[in-house]
């Protein structure tokens, strides 16, 4: 009996409960500015989209630990004043929920990069108004952000 609710309950709960429920923190976006210019990655995985850099949270890690973490991993940055500016909802391919994005921002003195090529394809610096085409979903929610920390318009 138990079994046979389950299973009739679950596409259910699959489709108005879990949607709305806060989901924890899985992943974290960097916003790393640099004269004007933000730093925006193509990873050698996945749909080769632009994106901002970041990565998964490990066990027993803080969001911020890791946003540290993965910027220094992956492009030989080390970031020392992380600032948090927010989260967006990660959403699978099909549109549906996949987890919590912590997104911080760092302004650097240095635009030098040591990419680590396993992970990054391609890495550049650019403008919030000229951006590279294609981008990953979240660049536009991570923008939205950036621009309401930096309280400017556009």
């Amino acid at each position: 009996m138990r079994r046979f609710l389950y299973k009739l309950l679950y596409p259910l709960l699959t489709k108005f409960y879990f949607p709305r429920v806060k989901r924890s923190v899985t992943a974290v976006a960097c916003a790393i500015e640099h004269e004007g210019k933000f730093l925006l990655i193509r990873e050698t995985y996945g749909g080769g989209k632009w994106t901002f850099p970041g990565g998964r949270i490990q066990k027993r890690e803080s969001p911020e630990d890791a946003a540290r973490r993965e910027i220094k991993e992956e492009l030989g940055i080390v970031a020392a004043g992380l600032r948090d500016i927010g989260e967006h909802y990660a959403v699978t391919a099909s549109g549906e929920r996949e987890g919590v994005v912590r997104c911080f921002y760092a302004g650097i003195m240095n635009s030098e990069l040591r990419i680590n090529r396993s992970e990054i394809k391609e890495a550049g610096w650019f403008v919030l108004d000229a951006l590279p085409e294609p981008q990953s979903p979240a660049v536009l929610k991570i923008m939205k952000l950036i621009r309401s920390f930096k309280n400017i318009s556009g």
